[in-house]
């Protein structure tokens, strides 16, 4: 019996009973890949503060190892062919990594204090990339939490355009793309400010690099919870009429200039730099944990002054919004012992459980915390103005009413998420191609990608 299937059937053996265990005399010791940790040093200081202390409490010995998403996929492969994978891998934009490595962790969830607390709304898509991985709905990812996508408007433009906060704050509910947005766009586009060359009332998520915010705007027109591919992982979504609704949204938008015309050059660190300088009126393209960090940080008198509104993610006929998933995977053969495994477990439940995590994880890391009870409960997320209105607004009325979608996590990921789509959108907007025309050539690429996987 190999490695991998000694632990398949390790919940029915005692540790003794396992082949090669020993008493333990050194500290369990686990690897551990994160990309958010690459982003900003905030992050990595505080991450590898709290694995100081769960070192401490398990007597564990952690190595982190900071890979940006951009080179995860391309570095997880080379560790695979090297056999030298890491035990722990964060999913939050290449779940698709898991695909022939993954453990499914139903028996390690189940009865921990994160499967007590977790919301069933995050942990839904948990079970949608084990569909797409295994062909069934086991979990494949540990929760830590969510960071969805808000929009967040300049108070200057909408004083200029005559638009009360609470028009477009969190508790004015959900905007429609076609019904309600071309209006508010307008009366911003009448403004001196919107006059100007250059400004515009918001921006798209159409950049070449950025091509994952296809699978926010299907989503909320009503398509796949996963964007361009369907929530089994098998065929191609992103020639359906959802998708080429939300496509073609975009591309008006930006004909009508309600977005930046050069928007598939532009994502969200130049729209965030753009609407520091005024430029932008609306920038729908930040999660939580941007606007949490980058403007908190960046522009922390102007959001302490109320000169940022935090809305909840628009639709297009559907509450639905892509969430960005911390959570975290395990490596089936990176495990050599059910006290490794049972280590591991103990350790990313105590990171999503622990009170003290669950709010460092909100201040440092911006993720809507696994459990909406410690929002209500803790005193730190109604502390200001600024924490009701990110947190217990637009927070827990995007985790209680919305929907929550994610990125493909089947074979070919990047491809699928990035490269194709990216293709996709150029094509659109300097061959001006037809919307049809694109995402029929980019669905057959799609399926012929999902084909050499073995996914058709």
């Amino acid at each position: 019996m190999n490695r991998r299937n000694v632990l398949r059937t390790a919940g029915a053996v005692t540790l003794g009973g396992l082949a090669g265990y020993t008493e333990r005399a050194q500290p369990t010791q686990l690897e551990m890949w994160l990309g958010y940790i690459t982003e900003s040093e905030t992050q990595r200081e505080y991450t590898m503060n709290l694995v100081k202390r769960a070192e401490e409490e398990f007597d564990l010995s952690i190595n982190v190892t900071g890979v940006a998403y951009s080179d995860f996929a391309k570095q997880f492969q080379a560790a695979s062919a090297a056999g030298d994978l890491p035990h722990l891998v964060d999913l939050q934009t290449n779940p698709e990594v898991l695909s022939g490595v993954g453990r499914p962790i139903e028996s390690l969830f189940k009865g921990s204090k994160t499967d007590e607390k977790v919301s069933d709304k995050i942990l839904e898509p948990m079970r949608v990339w084990g569909n797409q991985l295994t062909g069934n709905r086991k979990i494949m990812g540990w929760p830590l939490g969510i960071r969805p996508h808000f929009p967040i408007w300049r108070m200057d433009w909408l004083e200029q355009a005559g638009i009360a906060r609470e028009e477009v704050d969190y508790t004015s509910g959900s905007k429609h793309y076609r019904n309600d947005l071309p209006g508010i766009y307008d009366r911003l586009k009448q403004t001196d400010l919107g006059g100007q060359k250059g400004y515009f009332p918001s921006a798209t998520g159409m950049k070449q690099s950025d091509a994952e915010y296809a699978e926010m705007y299907i989503s909320q027109f009503g398509g796949s919870l996963t964007g361009v591919v369907s929530e089994d992982g098998t065929e191609a979504t992103v020639n359906s009429k959802a998708a080429r609704d939300a496509i073609q949204m975009q591309v008006d938008f930006i004909d009508q200039g309600y977005f930046h015309n050069n928007a598939v050059n532009q994502g969200d660190e130049e729209v965030t730099s753009l609407q520091f300088a005024g430029k932008v009126g609306e920038n729908q393209l930040q999660d939580i944990a941007d606007i949490w960090s980058s403007y908190r940080e960046q522009q922390p008198q102007a959001m302490k002054n109320g000169e940022y509104v935090v809305s909840v993610p628009h639709n297009g006929g559907t509450k639905s919004t892509l969430s960005w998933y911390v959570s975290i995977g395990f490596i089936d053969d990176a495990f050599s012992n059910q006290q490794e495994l049972d280590a591991a477990a103990e350790f990313v439940d105590w990171w999503a459980t622990q009170e003290q995590n669950v709010l460092g994880n909100a201040q440092k890391l911006g993720i809507i915390p696994a459990n909406p009870e410690v929002i209500r409960n803790n005193d730190w997320f109604g502390k200001t103005d600024l924490h009701k209105s990110i947190w217990r607004g637009a927070g827990l009325k995007t985790l209680n009413e919305f929907e929550q979608a994610t990125v493909p996590a089947v074979p070919g990921g990047t491809a699928i998420t990035y490269d194709i789509p990216a293709q996709m959108y150029q094509r659109i907007m300097t061959q001006d191609w037809s919307v049809d025309r694109a995402t029929d050539w980019a669905a057959q690429e799609i399926n012929s990608v999902l084909a050499e996987h073995g996914r058709r």
